[in-house]
């Protein structure tokens, strides 16, 4: 998972260290899947283990390229958006959002 924002699906913090301000994108990696790990990923899921440093694999990066040995898609914001190989950087400070 890559993102620049905290949470995910609205309220869990996959990416607990990430700063909107900071132009580094956060990666956190989660263990492959298959249906013999799917309880305990789910167990760990429902306690908030993935969203405790340490948990699994995190790191951060202003640009970072993908690759897989086979067709592999990509998507982004939950929409299809082609396949890997792929390179995502972050542009800093490029939106300006302003809340009354």
């Amino acid at each position: 998972m890559i993102g620049n924002g905290k949470f995910y699906a609205g309220k869990y913090p996959f990416l607990h260290q990430a700063d909107l301000a900071d132009g580094k994108m956060d990666v956190t990696v989660f263990p492959e899947f298959n249906w013999k790990s799917l309880p305990g990923n789910m167990t760990k899921f429902a306690i908030g283990k993935y969203f405790r440093q340490g948990a699994q694999p995190y790191f951060q990066a202003a640009e970072i390229e993908l690759s897989s040995a086979g067709l592999t898609p990509l998507q982004l914001d939950g929409e299809f958006v082609g396949h890997l190989p792929a390179k995502i950087s972050i542009l800093p400070k490029a939106l300006r959002v302003i809340v009354p």
